[in-house]
């Protein structure tokens, strides 16, 4: 829809069985009663809309007519917590925790500073949380008020309809906005990629990896696959490596002073050297699975570093954890690459010449061999996962074929044949190229879309594009109707 269509747009519908002329008169027409006269003024007002895009990573914001391509404000979901001190309490208030969501302010951390989630696994984890980041980013950073602004949100294909009625009750009864609406991730990640209203949105985010089939703006949730092996697991196997090759992971507000040496650098080794000998105990052998194990890898090969370490630092065992994950998502993002085509090569001389590099906070620059393919390759074979889960968990294809499977056969083609790959960790060298190879060794005629430059933002995008169109009148959750206590917020 072009975009000054909604600015001179007016649509009054009239409830009635026989056609009869529309009212000229402004007064005449604000005596309309009910949701047909407020679908008109919605319309005339679709610019003052701002979309709030819920990831477990960071959280989107901005207007969907000012900012439809780039969010004015991008959010950790982790946000740093200070609880209130004694004498912040009073008798006529209870004290408050701060909360810090600036990324960059909790790398400074705060005496006491905690982090936790404020949002997890695609929903609201704290809502008194997200109740004071929506006072900051919507009212002071986007100056905005919330009386005069629809809001539309993205959610998790697993969210119920309790955890929706919630924040339908924080935004009217907190905030008094005018209008809200909420749709799964997948349904606006395949609008902004897809030409087309059917497909298959295989989204990659922080918590998990999901396929969802999209059909006509909603998605298909007894076909909808779902398991926890996205970014924070490649977190966890990296962690694990560290720990196996005694690598410390030493967050930057511990360090008080680098002092780097580039002299005598470990001599280079032949790769048919490494072998588990190198470790410590056969036990830990047998644990990775032997000689012949796919785990089986060199140890990185640092220059030569000292740190040291300023003993007056205390942090909290969480925010400790978060500033070690963080390192490892740098690790993750420098290094971590796809395998592209077939299983993963044991022949340590084939990696001979290949080499990451990657910078640590205490002044190491280490470099990686075979090791940067062992995360990503776990998506598509479970042999190389270094923490067992208790229960198998099913690889990408598996998930892809299985839902293609279970699903309606008259939808079985358009299903495949428009695939979007979505998410921040779709972002991975070669990953697109490999799931189509593997996918066409199972399924004919499979269909992947080239993965844009931030794919973490489609959601936000599409959104954005949403919000725009004409079609949105009708659907838009009011607060008439939130008063009148509609249930339309349940068939969403």
């Amino acid at each position: 829809m072009p975009r000054n269509l909604a600015n001179t747009c007016k649509i009054i519908v009239v409830e009635s069985a026989s056609p009869s002329p529309q009212p000229t008169d402004p007064v005449s027409a604000k005596k309309k009663k009910g949701k047909s006269f407020y679908i008109a003024e919605l319309l005339e007002e679709n610019t003052n809309t701002i979309v709030v895009d819920l990831g477990s990573e960071s959280v989107r914001i901005g207007h969907a007519y000012a900012d439809p391509r780039l969010p004015r404000y991008d959010v950790h979901s982790n946000v740093g917590v200070v609880p209130p001190l004694k004498s912040d309490s009073s008798d006529d208030a209870t004290p408050k925790s701060k909360y810090f969501f600036d990324k960059h302010r909790m790398q400074h951390p705060q005496k006491g500073m905690d982090v936790f989630p404020m949002v997890f696994d695609g929903l609201i984890d704290d809502w008194d949380m997200f109740e004071a980041f929506f006072e900051l980013y919507i009212e002071k950073e986007l100056k905005a008020d919330p009386k005069e602004h629809m809001f539309m949100f993205s959610e998790a294909n697993h969210t119920s309809n309790a955890d929706r009625r919630k924040l339908a009750q924080l935004l009217f009864e907190k905030f008094n906005v005018k209008a809200f609406y909420s749709k799964p991730s997948a349904v606006y990640q395949l609008l902004e990629r897809s030409a087309s209203t059917v497909g298959t949105v295989i989204d990659l985010g922080a918590c998990h990896a999901s396929v969802t089939p999209v059909v006509d703006m909603h998605i298909l949730k007894n076909n909808y696959y779902k398991a926890d092996v996205a970014g924070d697991y490649f977190v966890d196997q990296a962690v694990a490596m560290f720990e196996f090759i005694n690598f410390d992971l030493i967050p930057e507000p511990y360090i008080k002073e680098r002092v780097i040496a580039l002299e005598d650098p470990e001599p280079e080794r032949d790769p048919d050297d490494f072998r588990f000998s190198d470790y410590e105990s056969d036990d830990e052998i047998e644990k990775f699975g032997g000689d012949d194990s796919p785990v089986a890898y060199p140890p990185p090969s640092p220059i030569k570093a000292q740190c040291v370490i300023d003993p007056d630092v205390k942090l909290s065992n969480s925010y400790h954890v978060w500033s070690q994950q963080e390192i490892v998502k740098n690790f993750i993002h420098e290094t971590c690459e796809i395998w592209p085509q077939g299983p993963l090569p044991t022949d340590p001389a084939i990696f001979k010449d290949y080499r990451k590099v990657c910078p640590f906070p205490d002044g190491r620059v280490t470099t990686f061999g075979r090791e940067c393919f062992t995360f990503g390759e776990t998506l598509f074979d479970r042999k190389y996962d270094r923490m067992p889960p208790f229960h198998p968990l099913p690889t990408l294809p598996e998930m892809i074929t299985k839902m293609l499977n279970d699903t309606d056969e008259f939808l079985y083609n358009e299903l495949k044949e428009h695939m979007v790959l979505t998410g921040g960790s779709s972002k991975l060298p070669h990953l697109r190229g490999r799931l189509q190879f593997e996918l066409g060794r199972e399924v004919y005629g499979t269909s992947i879309l080239p993965v844009p430059k931030q794919p973490r933002l489609d959601a936000y995008r599409g959104a954005a594009k949403l919000a725009m169109h004409s079609s949105m009148a009708a659907v838009w959750y009011s607060k008439n109707q939130y008063n009148e206590g509609s249930n339309d917020i349940d068939y969403w």
